[in-house]
């Protein structure tokens, strides 16, 4: 799925920390702009990731992950196969 949206303009694929299980989420390159702190919890430790705007999502309708719900999913837990359709808003919609 990253090398998928690796491709698309705009996006920014963010490295999770590899001790959280490594992977990428993605995001824009807007973190100053943000100013939010994303982090991960690996057992007892918190893993402070690379400050961005991570993207929602949104799966067949319902909210999978939005920013400040938790850690930022690894966009590799989903198989390209698997995905019918992708949809990007770059403005805050």
């Amino acid at each position: 799925m990253a090398d998928v949206l690796r491709m698309t303009p705009g996006l920014r694929l963010i490295r999770r920390p590899l001790d959280c299980g490594g992977g990428f989420s993605v995001g824009t390159g807007r973190g100053g702009v943000v100013g939010w702190q994303q982090w991960m919890r690996c057992g007892p430790t918190r893993i402070p990731m690379e400050p961005a705007c991570y993207f929602a999502i949104v799966l067949d309708g319902a909210r999978f992950w939005v920013p400040g719900s938790g850690e930022p999913p690894d966009i590799n837990q989903s198989t390209v196969q698997g995905i019918q359709a992708i949809e990007i808003y770059r403005g805050p919609a």
